[in-house]
């Protein structure tokens, strides 16, 4: 079940009129029920001396609110609750509080309401590589929520005004300014610098708009963007502050903005602030997201994971949180959570559709298997054949030799061949044909050229059932005895992890006996980790990231560690992560190499 208006509560300051102006003015946007408009007896102050102060005035009665015994917010006579999985933080309600220098955001701390304040924690959901939605599984570790707050009333509600012309158009249809560089320099910059080049090259271009970018000048000077005129987004770092005139007046929607600097979301309160957050907002924008201090260059958001989230369906507030790396932390998130936009004419990539060159390469596998499958049956009649010729019984030789006999034949080499040629035939003229047009310049592939091209090697069973066994050169082929395993990496820990893995081997289905124990822990050699569909890369030493949860781990075996071809093997595999070692995941497989 996706996010909908049901999932939200709005948060007013208890006695404050001016607050409950504009917490109805949103409810009346989204037409939310009353008991989805929450009252805390906070004071007015934007940012709170401490911790202690924060809880008493507004996470422990928001608490009380949602999860206590009194709480306002059952959906029936049988006394169910509603999913809160979003809250917005309204008109002077505190925006943070400090804690020694670091002030700790409003948004970034009630989003852990369920779990004790740690400063700085890891983002279980952050960047995460397998698209969903937000869910109940997802609500178990933390909320989306966001403030709305101005200088004025009339500027809070001129935010939500924003937020309602959205909706209703939800298409896109303004430019990004994006500006990549910055003066800042060590490894943190540069690694931020080409995360923001990274999406540039490989999400931008799936959202179809038009853009304005800054260029590289020096090291030691920081390109700015110059204004923003029709703009839609804004993504862009270092320069802390900004000037009205710097938005100029557009008709585009203008959603989101962000500038990764260190303390421009300090205040949205005050008029004469030059932080950016403010102006944005102020501008027209929907949407913004800043520090409200220092948060160190590894807590910026992520711009790939926003915007693959935004484009795949996902609200700016689920967007929003997949991209940001801590939670308790400094980092503000402002606006309506709940918009939900479309892109032009934008091309959505489905995860579970299997791309048609990877298609190929999982054909020549499972038909390799089915071979090897036709190959151990093969072994086993004839065992059984040779064991009636040995046997001393001559009745039982009479009566079973002609069966056993016919039952060999069944699947023997020459049985097997007549069976496959036909499929291995058309299997090999896959490339020539599906790949004849792929540009004006080049001929159909030979399935060696496609093959070579490609990297893919095939079980040098597939061209051992056709009469031209040389069809495919050995620089193709698998070497006789390989295996390979995979599985899916899943979330074992419920927070943010590094895993290993330990694979156990047997020929036993009890797994009475192990051939091998191999631990990733240990050693690294030969473990792979899929880091996009299809693309895989050896596991670094720390282990996997939990944000790979939903891909898939890969360990290939050594030559020590090669098994006879056509014999079923078992395979177990435990993730480990912090000393723990979970649950093992049984399987089995033939060796089709």
């Amino acid at each position: 079940m996706s996010i909908t208006t049901n999932n939200v509560v709005f948060v007013y300051r208890a006695g404050d009129s001016d607050s409950l102006e504009v917490a109805r003015y949103y409810q009346s946007l989204h037409d939310l029920d009353d008991r989805q408009l929450i009252s805390v007896p906070c004071s007015d102050t934007e940012i709170l001396d401490n911790e202690t102060e924060f809880n008493t005035q507004v996470l422990n009665p928001l608490d009380d609110a949602l999860y206590g015994s009194a709480s306002l917010l059952i959906n029936d006579e049988y006394g169910s609750f509603l999913n809160i999985w979003v809250i917005v933080l309204g008109y002077n309600v505190p925006g943070g509080f400090y804690d020694d220098f670091d002030i700790i955001s409003s948004t970034s701390r009630i989003s852990r309401i369920n779990y004790s304040y740690s400063k700085k924690v890891r983002n279980d959901l952050y960047d995460r590589k397998v698209f969903k939605r937000f869910d109940a599984e997802d609500a178990e570790k933390c909320l989306i929520v966001s403030r709305i707050d101005a200088p004025t009333v009339a500027e809070a509600k001129y935010i939500i005004d924003n937020s309602e012309k959205v909706i209703k158009q939800r298409f896109v249809n303004g430019k990004l300014f994006f500006d990549p560089y910055s003066d800042i320099s060590g490894n943190g910059a540069q690694e931020y610098t080409q995360l923001m080049l990274d999406f540039f090259e490989k999400v931008f271009p799936s959202l179809n708009l038009d853009y304005f970018s800054t260029v590289y000048l020096d090291p030691y000077i920081d390109s700015v963007l110059p204004y923003a005129l029709n703009d839609s987004f804004v993504w862009s770092w270092f320069s802390d502050r900004g000037s009205s005139d710097f938005f100029r007046d557009s008709v585009t929607s203008r959603i989101f903005h962000y500038n990764a600097d260190y303390d421009g979301a300090f205040t949205v309160r005050n008029s004469l602030w030059r932080g950016w957050p403010r102006l944005a907002l102020e501008a027209g924008y929907t949407n913004s997201a800043g520090a409200m201090s220092m948060p160190g260059i590894d807590a910026f958001l992520n711009p790939k994971s926003f915007f693959t989230n935004l484009y795949r369906g996902a609200t700016i507030g689920e967007a929003f949180l997949i991209s940001m790396p801590y939670f308790d932390w400094t980092i503000a998130f402002f606006g309506d959570p709940l918009i939900q936009i479309e892109f032009p004419v934008t091309l959505i990539v489905n995860d579970s559709e299997i791309e048609e060159n990877e298609g190929y390469k999982r054909m020549s596998e499972n038909l390799a298997r089915s071979l090897a499958y036709y190959r151990f049956k093969e072994i086993k009649f004839e065992a059984i054949r040779d064991s009636i010729i040995d046997s001393t019984d001559i009745d039982a030789s009479v009566d079973l030799l002609v069966p056993s006999s016919k039952l060999y034949l069944t699947c023997n080499e020459s049985k097997r061949n007549q069976l496959f040629e036909k499929l291995v035939q058309r299997f090999f003229e896959y490339p020539e044909i599906r790949f004849e047009f792929s540009d004006l310049f080049s001929f159909s592939p030979s399935v060696n050229d496609y093959l070579s091209e490609k990297g893919y090697k095939l079980s040098e069973l597939i061209p051992d059932s056709l009469k031209d066994q040389n069809i495919i050169s050995s620089s193709n082929k698998i070497p006789e005895d390989y295996w390979k395993f995979e599985s899916n990496i899943y979330d074992v820990a419920g927070f943010f992890s590094f895993y290993h893995f330990e694979l156990q081997v047997s020929d036993q289905e009890n797994f009475s006996s192990l051939l091998f124990t191999i631990n990733s822990r240990n050693s690294q050699s030969n473990w792979y980790y899929e880091i996009d569909n299809n693309i895989f890369e050896a596991i670094p030493s720390l282990g996997v990231p939990s944000s790979f949860v939903g891909r898939r781990v890969r360990y290939i075996s050594s030559v020590s560690e090669y098994l006879d071809r056509a014999t079923i093997h078992y395979y177990r595999i435990r993730q480990i992560s912090n000393g723990q070692e979970y649950n093992f995941r049984t399987s089995r497989d033939i060796i089709f190499s």
